[in-house]
Protein backbone atom coordinates (compact mmCIF):
# COMPACT_ATOMS: atom_id res chain seq x y z
CA UNK A 1 0.00 0.00 0.00
CA UNK A 2 3.38 2.49 1.17
CA UNK A 3 3.98 2.00 -3.04
CA UNK A 4 0.92 1.51 -4.84
CA UNK A 5 -2.34 3.68 -3.10
CA UNK A 6 -4.67 0.80 -3.75
CA UNK A 7 -6.56 -0.12 -0.59
CA UNK A 8 -6.49 -3.52 0.81
CA UNK A 9 -10.54 -4.03 0.62
CA UNK A 10 -10.11 -3.05 -3.16
CA UNK A 11 -7.21 -4.94 -3.95
CA UNK A 12 -9.03 -8.00 -2.37
CA UNK A 13 -12.50 -7.40 -4.15
CA UNK A 14 -14.12 -9.79 -6.63
CA UNK A 15 -13.29 -8.68 -10.29
CA UNK A 16 -10.58 -6.33 -9.47
CA UNK A 17 -7.92 -7.54 -11.67
CA UNK A 18 -5.26 -4.30 -11.40
CA UNK A 19 -2.75 -6.26 -9.38
CA UNK A 20 0.10 -5.31 -10.86
CA UNK A 21 0.72 -1.37 -11.88
CA UNK A 22 2.61 -0.44 -14.47
CA UNK A 23 6.02 1.55 -13.87
CA UNK A 24 6.97 4.26 -16.00
CA UNK A 25 10.68 4.14 -15.87
CA UNK A 26 12.97 7.45 -17.12
CA UNK A 27 10.12 9.64 -16.63
CA UNK A 28 11.05 12.92 -17.62
CA UNK A 29 8.52 15.80 -17.63
CA UNK A 30 7.58 18.48 -20.80
CA UNK A 31 8.94 21.61 -20.76
CA UNK A 32 5.22 22.85 -21.34
CA UNK A 33 1.73 21.10 -20.90
CA UNK A 34 0.93 19.42 -24.12
CA UNK A 35 -3.27 19.06 -25.11
CA UNK A 36 -4.18 15.82 -26.50
CA UNK A 37 -7.62 14.86 -28.25
CA UNK A 38 -9.12 12.18 -25.09
CA UNK A 39 -10.72 9.19 -26.86
CA UNK A 40 -14.19 8.25 -25.40
CA UNK A 41 -14.41 5.46 -23.44
CA UNK A 42 -11.88 3.90 -20.56
CA UNK A 43 -8.79 4.80 -22.20
CA UNK A 44 -5.80 4.20 -20.45
CA UNK A 45 -2.98 4.75 -22.48
CA UNK A 46 -3.03 8.12 -25.31
CA UNK A 47 -0.84 8.06 -28.11
CA UNK A 48 0.26 11.80 -28.42
CA UNK A 49 1.63 13.75 -31.61
CA UNK A 50 5.03 13.35 -33.04
CA UNK A 51 5.75 16.83 -32.41
CA UNK A 52 5.44 16.39 -28.37
CA UNK A 53 8.87 14.62 -28.61
CA UNK A 54 10.45 18.47 -29.10
CA UNK A 55 9.02 19.29 -26.07
CA UNK A 56 10.93 16.21 -23.99
CA UNK A 57 13.67 17.54 -21.72
CA UNK A 58 15.83 14.20 -22.10
CA UNK A 59 16.66 13.88 -25.65
CA UNK A 60 16.00 11.18 -27.70
CA UNK A 61 16.39 8.36 -25.64
CA UNK A 62 12.53 6.83 -25.50
CA UNK A 63 10.79 6.57 -22.01
CA UNK A 64 10.80 2.70 -21.25
CA UNK A 65 7.61 0.91 -19.40
CA UNK A 66 7.85 -2.24 -17.61
CA UNK A 67 6.31 -3.92 -14.92
CA UNK A 68 7.46 -3.43 -11.03
CA UNK A 69 10.64 -4.76 -9.36
CA UNK A 70 11.58 -4.23 -6.17
CA UNK A 71 13.91 -1.35 -7.37
CA UNK A 72 10.77 0.26 -8.93
CA UNK A 73 8.70 0.54 -6.54
CA UNK A 74 9.95 4.07 -4.49
CA UNK A 75 9.38 5.06 -7.66
CA UNK A 76 5.87 4.38 -7.88
CA UNK A 77 5.61 5.96 -4.75
CA UNK A 78 7.22 9.10 -5.15
CA UNK A 79 5.31 9.62 -8.62
CA UNK A 80 2.42 9.45 -6.79
CA UNK A 81 2.84 11.36 -3.70
CA UNK A 82 1.87 15.30 -3.86
CA UNK A 83 2.77 17.83 -1.65
CA UNK A 84 0.39 19.55 0.24
CA UNK A 85 -1.03 22.62 -1.46
CA UNK A 86 -2.58 25.49 0.47
CA UNK A 87 -3.55 28.99 -0.24
CA UNK A 88 -5.50 31.96 2.31
CA UNK A 89 -8.34 30.68 0.30
CA UNK A 90 -7.98 27.10 1.39
CA UNK A 91 -5.87 26.94 4.38
CA UNK A 92 -5.99 23.53 4.54
CA UNK A 93 -3.88 21.28 2.32
CA UNK A 94 -5.14 19.33 -0.30
CA UNK A 95 -4.15 17.62 -3.44
CA UNK A 96 -4.93 18.38 -7.14
CA UNK A 97 -6.80 16.44 -9.26
CA UNK A 98 -6.75 17.14 -12.98
CA UNK A 99 -9.59 16.45 -14.82
CA UNK A 100 -10.25 16.22 -19.00
CA UNK A 101 -13.14 17.27 -20.98
CA UNK A 102 -14.42 13.69 -20.39
CA UNK A 103 -14.90 14.34 -16.85
CA UNK A 104 -17.05 17.61 -17.21
CA UNK A 105 -18.84 15.92 -19.81
CA UNK A 106 -20.19 12.91 -18.10
CA UNK A 107 -20.17 14.64 -14.51
CA UNK A 108 -17.24 12.63 -13.14
CA UNK A 109 -13.61 12.41 -11.94
CA UNK A 110 -11.04 9.83 -10.47
CA UNK A 111 -10.08 10.10 -6.86
CA UNK A 112 -7.01 7.52 -7.59
CA UNK A 113 -4.63 10.20 -6.48
CA UNK A 114 -6.31 10.55 -3.30
CA UNK A 115 -7.60 7.25 -2.49
CA UNK A 116 -4.76 7.05 0.53
CA UNK A 117 -7.09 9.96 2.23
CA UNK A 118 -10.48 7.73 1.93
CA UNK A 119 -11.82 5.83 4.17
CA UNK A 120 -11.73 1.99 3.15
CA UNK A 121 -14.97 1.40 3.95
CA UNK A 122 -16.01 3.96 1.37
CA UNK A 123 -14.69 2.03 -1.44
CA UNK A 124 -17.76 -0.64 -2.54
CA UNK A 125 -18.16 -2.23 -5.80
CA UNK A 126 -19.33 -1.89 -9.56
CA UNK A 127 -22.97 -0.92 -8.58
CA UNK A 128 -25.60 0.19 -5.72
CA UNK A 129 -26.23 -3.08 -4.70
CA UNK A 130 -22.38 -3.11 -3.60
CA UNK A 131 -21.69 0.39 -2.49
CA UNK A 132 -19.87 1.07 0.12
CA UNK A 133 -20.27 3.29 3.17
CA UNK A 134 -21.18 6.75 2.41
CA UNK A 135 -18.89 9.82 2.82
CA UNK A 136 -19.95 13.30 2.43
CA UNK A 137 -18.36 15.61 -0.75
CA UNK A 138 -18.81 19.64 -0.35
CA UNK A 139 -18.29 21.16 -3.58
CA UNK A 140 -17.22 25.10 -3.54
CA UNK A 141 -19.22 26.35 -4.97
CA UNK A 142 -22.25 23.60 -5.27
CA UNK A 143 -24.33 21.26 -3.14
CA UNK A 144 -22.93 18.69 -0.47
CA UNK A 145 -23.60 14.71 -1.53
CA UNK A 146 -23.15 12.25 0.61
CA UNK A 147 -22.20 9.39 -1.74
CA UNK A 148 -19.55 6.06 -1.77
CA UNK A 149 -16.42 5.77 -4.70
CA UNK A 150 -17.42 3.00 -7.46
CA UNK A 151 -14.26 1.33 -6.75
CA UNK A 152 -14.18 -0.64 -10.58
CA UNK A 153 -13.89 3.49 -11.69
CA UNK A 154 -12.75 4.90 -8.70
CA UNK A 155 -15.21 7.49 -9.40
CA UNK A 156 -18.09 9.20 -6.72
CA UNK A 157 -21.27 7.49 -7.51
CA UNK A 158 -23.35 10.33 -6.84
CA UNK A 159 -22.68 12.18 -9.87
CA UNK A 160 -25.11 15.28 -9.22
CA UNK A 161 -22.78 17.07 -7.08
CA UNK A 162 -20.12 16.98 -9.51
CA UNK A 163 -22.44 18.08 -12.79
CA UNK A 164 -23.38 20.44 -10.48
CA UNK A 165 -19.92 21.80 -10.00
CA UNK A 166 -18.80 22.12 -13.39
CA UNK A 167 -21.45 23.94 -14.68
CA UNK A 168 -21.16 26.37 -12.35
CA UNK A 169 -17.65 27.28 -12.19
CA UNK A 170 -16.99 26.41 -16.09
CA UNK A 171 -14.80 24.06 -15.09
CA UNK A 172 -12.99 22.36 -18.67
CA UNK A 173 -9.77 19.83 -19.63
CA UNK A 174 -6.71 20.92 -18.51
CA UNK A 175 -8.12 22.41 -14.78
CA UNK A 176 -7.64 20.41 -11.66
CA UNK A 177 -9.49 19.78 -8.46
CA UNK A 178 -8.28 20.93 -5.30
CA UNK A 179 -9.43 17.77 -3.29
CA UNK A 180 -9.19 18.15 0.78
CA UNK A 181 -9.64 16.17 3.61
CA UNK A 182 -11.98 18.13 6.32
CA UNK A 183 -12.38 14.95 8.27
CA UNK A 184 -12.19 11.24 8.37
CA UNK A 185 -15.52 11.25 6.55
CA UNK A 186 -16.15 14.69 5.01
CA UNK A 187 -14.04 16.04 2.03
CA UNK A 188 -14.50 19.32 0.22
CA UNK A 189 -13.43 20.01 -3.98
CA UNK A 190 -12.64 23.21 -5.37
CA UNK A 191 -11.48 24.48 -8.77
CA UNK A 192 -7.82 25.41 -10.02
CA UNK A 193 -8.02 26.70 -13.42
CA UNK A 194 -5.25 25.63 -15.77
CA UNK A 195 -3.58 29.02 -15.74
CA UNK A 196 -2.36 28.82 -11.54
Amino acid sequence: FDNHRIPQAMVRQDGYNWLTPWVLDRVRPLSRPVSYQHPSGAVTWVNLESDVQALLNYGNSPTALRRPHVAALPTIHAAIQQPPIASIENPLPGRRIPISDGNVKNGHFSVRLVADLLPADAIGGGNKAAAGRPLEVSFMPGPRVETDIAGDKMILRDRSGARTFFAQTGARGGDSLLFRKINDRHFEVSLVPRAL
